[in-house]
C-alpha cells in the first residue's frame, strides 16, 4: 500500500513546461522526498481524452493501492477528474485531496454549481491565495486550505552582490505567450518608453511556449518589432532561476484576474529579481509593493508605462529589492509548502 498516489498531467518522455505539468511533477518529487519512493505512486493524464476507460481503469488501481490520493486537474479536467475520484471513493473510502493549480475554481464553482456536491466529498480543496479560499467558503465549501504555490528552489548568493545596473535596462517576461498575458501591453509600454527618450532604455525579452490560436498572429508581430525585442524561446524550468537573474526586472502585466500564485514570480524572487505586474485578484498575496515589485491596475497601460518609465530612474531602489526577493522567495520552497500538505494528509 502507498502512502500517496498522486492523479495529474507528466507528460513522461515530453518536455511540458505549463504550470499543471511543473507543479504536478515537482509535487510528486518532493512527496518522494518526504515520504520514500517507494511510498508514492502516480498516474499520468497526458492525453487521457484518447483512452478515457483506459485512464478509469489506472485511477480505480491507483485508488485501490493508495492511503490518499491527490489530483491535479486542468481547466478543462474537472468537470471529470472530481466526480471521479467523489464516486469512486465511495467504495473505497480512502483520503482523497484536491490540488488547484491557478486560481480559476472559484469561478467555474459559480458556473457550474453540480460541481459543489462533489467538491464537498474531497478531505482537503488545496488553493493557492486567501482569495480563493473566501470565494469557496462564500460558495459553502469548508473543506478548503491554503497552500501557496511552489517551486523546488535552489539560492544562489552571488545574485544578490549585484549592485550596479547600466542601460539598457533588460526586461523579460516568462508565461505563455499570448495577448491575454500582456504580451503586447509590454512590448508597446517598452517601445513607448524608448521612443520617448529616442533613446534604447529598455530591452526586453519574451521566454514561453506560444499559444497556438496566437501563433500566426504573434509571428507577424515579430516581424515588425525592433532589435530590443526578441522571442527567446522555450526552456527548461530548471534553467528558469538562471537565466532570470540577469534581468533588471521581469513583467507580469497579466489581463486574467484569476492568475492565482504564478510559479513565474516564485522563480523571479528566486532570482532576486523585482516584478512588475498589474493587480489581478491576488496579486498582494505574493507581490508587497515596493517591496519586492511594482503593482498596476488591471489593463492600465498608462500607469504601467509610468512604473516603468520611474523605474529606469530608480536602479539603486531595484538593486537594494534583490535582498528582499531572495527572502520572500523561501516561503514558497516545495520542501516547505509540501509538508504543509503531508501534514493534512495525516489528520
Amino acid at each position: 500500500m502507498y502512502k500517496v498516489g498522486v492523479c495529474g498531467h507528466i507528460g513522461i518522455g515530453k518536455s511540458l513546461v505549463n504550470g499543471q505539468t511543473v507543479k504536478t511533477k515537482e509535487l510528486i518529487e518532493e512527496l518522494r522526498i518526504i515520504l520514500g519512493e517507494e511510498e508514492v505512486c502516480y498516474v499520468d493524464t497526458h492525453n487521457w481524452k484518447r483512452n478515457p476507460l483506459k485512464l478509469i481503469f489506472q485511477s480505480i488501481l491507483l485508488m485501490k493501492k493508495s492511503e490518499n490520493l491527490i489530483i491535479l486537474p486542468a481547466h478543462n479536467g474537472v468537470k471529470i477528474f472530481v466526480p471521479l475520484f467523489s464516486v469512486m471513493n465511495k467504495f473505497y473510502k480512502k483520503k482523497i485531496h484536491y490540488c488547484v493549480i491557478g486560481g480559476w475554481l472559484p469561478n467555474l464553482v459559480e458556473r457550474n454549481k453540480w460541481l459543489i456536491t462533489f467538491l464537498r466529498l474531497f478531505n482537503n480543496i488545496f488553493v493557492e491565495t486567501n482569495v480563493m479560499l473566501n470565494q469557496l467558503n462564500v460558495r459553502g465549501l469548508t473543506n478548503v486550505q491554503v497552500i501557496s504555490n511552489f517551486k523546488k528552489l535552489e539560492f544562489n548568493d552571488e545574485i544578490s552582490i549585484v549592485e550596479n545596473y547600466s542601460k539598457p535596462y533588460k526586461l523579460c517576461i516568462f508565461s505563455r505567450i499570448m495577448k491575454e498575458k500582456g504580451v503586447e501591453d509590454a512590448i508597446d509600454t517598452v517601445m513607448r518608453i524608448n521612443s520617448k527618450y529616442n533613446n534604447t532604455i529598455y530591452t526586453l525579452d519574451l521566454y514561453g511556449p506560444i499559444e497556438s490560436s496566437y501563433k500566426k498572429e504573434f509571428e507577424e508581430l515579430l516581424k515588425k518589432l525592433p532589435e530590443t525585442i526578441k522571442y527567446r524561446g522555450v526552456i527548461e524550468p530548471s534553467k528558469s532561476v538562471e537565466i532570470i537573474s540577469k534581468y533588471y526586472l521581469l513583467l507580469f502585466p497579466t489581463r486574467f484576474k484569476t492568475e492565482g500564485i504564478p510559479g513565474t514570480i516564485i522563480d523571479s524572487y528566486t532570482a532576486g529579481v523585482p516584478v512588475v505586474a498589474s493587480n489581478w485578484d491576488s496579486a498582494n498575496e505574493i507581490i508587497e509593493d515596493k517591496k519586492t515589485g511594482f503593482i498596476f491596475p488591471l489593463g492600465d497601460l498608462e500607469s504601467f508605462f509610468s512604473i516603468l518609465d520611474d523605474l529606469s530612474k530608480m536602479s539603486k531602489q531595484i538593486a537594494e529589492m534583490r535582498y528582499e526577493c531572495i527572502e520572500r522567495a523561501k516561503k514558497y520552497s516545495s520542501n516547505v509548502v509540501v509538508k504543509k500538505i503531508c501534514d493534512f494528509m495525516e489528520k
